[in-house]
């Protein structure tokens, strides 16, 4: 059994992860498309690959989440100097921004716990409105055409925040509908499922298992979880040369 301390997931003597596509894997060919994909973005600007994560509350349909704390890096960010780490500024204080949430559905007891964490980050972390977020995203050159944007998890708050950036919606209570996530995003935590043998695939596991050298200095902070998913992806990158040798797995290669 696994148990984090200290920002790392103990995994005591757990045998080396075993990386591999079964040759009669349903998925096999979308596996192989995934991973030519993954190669071309490789070869590309390192600016042009963002990974996001954002710290909020999920809602029932109709709605979109509610982000708290977004954090971008591309492949070059160092921790000093991140794409964008901000705390979400919405016009109400905290109590009413919570008590609008639970009102469209919202888990009360998830949206107090993570508004306190996200708070404590106030006098380190600066607040900005979607809108200013968007404002500070510009001197990036975002281009939904050509950038690539890495989230994890499988609720899309990540992907929906950043459009509600993109789209410079202040907005607490925002409906999907209006803003269709229209940028290329890549899946990295549904090819790490198909090609590796993890039980289990939260973030804060696989990066541990993936990366035993390396820290995270607190989890669930979307600063952190950012920095994890990008060393995630870098393992991964490196894995794929490495599976070059495997036989089975040649047409992938095939161009």
């Amino acid at each position: 059994m696994s148990q984090l301390t200290k920002g790392r997931i103990e995994t005591g003597n757990l045998s080396p992860v075993q990386w591999s596509i079964p040759l009669y894997n349903p998925r096999r060919q979308e596996t192989i498309n995934q991973i030519r994909e993954l190669k071309e973005w490789v070869v590309k600007p390192a600016n042009l690959t963002w990974f996001i994560d954002v710290e909020g509350v999920n809602l029932p349909l109709p709605y979109a989440p509610v982000p708290f704390q977004v954090a971008i890096i591309d492949r070059n960010s160092d921790s000093e100097s991140p794409i964008l780490n901000a705390v979400v500024a919405y016009q109400v204080d905290r109590l009413n921004l919570a008590r609008t949430i639970t009102q469209h559905g919202g888990s009360g007891d998830i949206t107090a716990g993570t508004l306190r964490k996200v708070q404590s980050l106030a006098t380190t972390t600066p607040a900005l409105t979607p809108s200013e977020m968007h404002d500070a995203l510009r001197h990036f050159n975002f281009d939904r055409n050509t950038h690539l944007v890495i989230a994890w998890g499988s609720s899309r708050i990540d992907e929906y925040s950043l459009t509600q950036i993109l789209k410079r919606e202040d907005i607490i209570i925002i409906r999907k509908s209006d803003i269709p996530i229209n940028f290329k995003t890549f899946n990295l935590r549904a090819l790490i499922q198909r090609i590796t043998d993890l039980p289990i695939t939260p973030l804060d596991y696989v990066f541990s298992r993936l990366c035993p050298n390396l820290e995270v200095p607190i989890w669930h902070r979307a600063d952190a979880d950012t920095y994890a998913l990008r060393e995630t992806f870098n393992r991964m990158v490196g894995q794929l040369d490495e599976m070059k040798g495997q036989d089975e797995d040649e047409d992938m290669y095939v161009d």
